[in-house]
């Protein structure tokens, strides 16, 4: 559209080969219809902005710092974290026995968010649920390491589970 009306503003402002008309033989119902053009391209682009600046907003994912985790005692900090909340509810929060020391190499901060944001949704999915707990785990598989956030509620419908949380943030050191 903001092209069309840009082609259309232009067609009435020059003559048939292509050179700009004489202010003179411009009329004002010509004159009005290039300024209608005009405020139409102008609130166009400024949607355009908005919806690319919220977009931007909506995308923008920090550059990961990373480092060598220990992920033992990053899960023991994130368990402590986040421990006060869970008791509120009488939800315990189980770190579970490592197999051996694993390190990851990932941004401890961006990790850290996203588990938390995962024990609080297990916090929510817990409501109603008899002994409630939520279990943190770490182990390494096929020489990947993996964290997981288990609990003992409903769960989440399996037709949407497979793109829930698709990252790669963390690599196995």
């Amino acid at each position: 559209p903001i092209s069309s009306l840009t082609e259309t503003c232009l067609m009435l402002l020059e003559d048939e080969e292509g050179s700009q008309k004489s202010l003179s033989s411009v009329t004002e119902n010509q004159i009005s219809s290039i300024r209608s053009g005009l405020k139409t391209i102008e609130k166009r682009s400024n949607g355009l902005y908005n919806f690319v600046n919220d977009y931007r907003k909506l995308t923008k994912i920090p550059v990961p710092e990373k480092q060598i985790i220990d992920l033992k005692t990053f899960l023991d900090s994130v368990k402590v974290l986040m421990q006060s909340e869970a008791s509120k509810s009488n939800i315990s929060i189980v770190l579970a026995p490592m197999e051996k020391e694993l390190t990851i190499y990932a941004d401890s901060n961006l990790l850290e968010q996203i588990l938390i944001n995962l024990i609080k949704n297990s916090l929510e999915a817990l409501t109603n649920t008899p002994n409630p707990s939520i279990i943190l785990k770490a182990f390494s598989s096929n020489g990947n390491s993996y964290i997981e956030v288990e609990d003992n509620g409903v769960g989440i419908p399996k037709d949407i589970t497979e793109n829930i949380f698709i990252t790669s943030l963390i690599t196995e050191v």
